[in-house]
């Protein structure tokens, strides 16, 4: 059954106003991580950030994926999939190099062949690492996952089984690249075996056309509120990286809070709107603002350093998202002035 084409851009806009709570919640946590570490590193705010976050862009990426690969053949996909996967990991590069350079890191011929070699991950670029490698895996395991996705019994034991990864012995991965795909203590790593749940979570919603029901959010609350316990009884960043499954499931009921608003905001927004503006910017532009907002907030810390107030980091992160949110503008303006109109070229 295909949608009607004003409830795909229905559908779409939502997955625009989902990202745009992502995005504003990282950049906010980021900034009070670095900018104000000295005051409120374990704040509930940014407590509650990372948990959701990298876990949200999967589910995201999965909902995504569904429209945009799993649900056409995959010699129409292929060309993109693989653009996708070089522009990850150009992300990657760019965004670990440019944290290396402005944080004053060794810049050894060592070190850079490290990085490039995936040798060495570098940190609050690690994410970036692991989105390009699971778009990779799509690209190698493209049938598999379409399989998988054309079953609800399928995807439900593919959501279980990564889970359950959560309990691998991840003392015995030593090699951070293979720690990006099945955890490791050696450095912190969002693996994509174990947070592949919320990638055909966003699956399941997209293709089955799932309704965020009182029964749904009281399912992701009771599994988030296991996770909750745990954290307020043994401590929380013990348990981050690698994740552990009381880790994981924290994220279930602010995904399905966030998709629920999402859904029902879209109808709402009209179309050329301010806000209409704003959240397809974000869509389109997601990773501009994960990479550029990382570079910008090291930046400010290598030159204030790192005791922000909370109001002053609070500030700090507006700022940031709005100056990546205009660059699309400056950009298409720039264009226009210095594009030559056919006519003033011959006179």
């Amino acid at each position: 059954m295909t949608e009607t084409s004003s409830n795909t851009k229905h559908r779409d806009l939502s997955l625009d106003i989902f990202k745009t709570f992502l995005v504003v919640g990282m950049i906010w946590a980021h900034c009070i991580q670095i900018l104000a570490v000295n005051e409120s590193y374990d704040s509930n705010v940014s407590l509650y950030v990372n948990a959701v976050t990298f876990s949200g862009f999967m589910f995201a990426f999965g909902w995504a994926s569904q429209i945009a690969y799993l649900s056409k053949p995959f010699k129409s996909v292929k060309r993109n999939l693989i653009k996708n996967f070089l522009t990850l990991l150009a992300a990657y590069y760019v965004s670990g190099f440019g944290i290396q350079i402005i944080t004053g890191e060794e810049h050894t011929i060592s070190s850079f062949l490290e990085t490039i070699l995936l040798i060495k991950v570098q940190s609050y670029s690690e994410f970036l690492l692991s989105f390009a490698l699971l778009v990779l895996f799509i690209i190698i395991l493209f049938n598999p996952i379409k399989w998988i996705s054309e079953s609800r019994l399928r995807i439900a034991t593919v959501i279980f089984l990564s889970a359950a990864s959560s309990f691998f012995p991840y003392q015995l991965v030593k090699n951070q690249l293979l720690g990006s795909i099945i955890g490791t203590y050696t450095f912190p790593c969002f693996p994509i075996l174990q947070y592949s749940m919320f990638f055909f979570a966003g699956i399941f919603f997209r293709k089955y056309r799932v309704s965020i029901s009182p029964m749904v959010m009281l399912g992701c609350g009771i599994v988030s509120g296991i996770g909750l316990a745990y954290r307020m009884h043994f401590g929380f960043y013990a348990s981050r990286f690698p994740p552990i499954i009381f880790w994981l499931v924290l994220a279930w009921l602010p995904i399905a809070s966030y998709t629920l608003i999402s859904s029902k905001l879209s109808p709402r927004i009209g179309g050329g709107s301010q806000t209409y503006e704003l959240v397809t910017t974000v869509g389109k532009h997601t990773l501009s603002f994960l990479v550029l907002s990382n570079l910008a907030i090291f930046g400010l810390q290598a030159y204030f350093g790192n005791d922000f107030s909370l109001i002053m980091a609070a500030i700090s992160a507006i700022c940031i998202f709005i100056c990546i949110l205009l660059l699309p503008n400056i950009k298409r303006k720039l264009r226009q002035r210095l594009t030559i109109s056919p006519k003033s070229s011959l006179q």
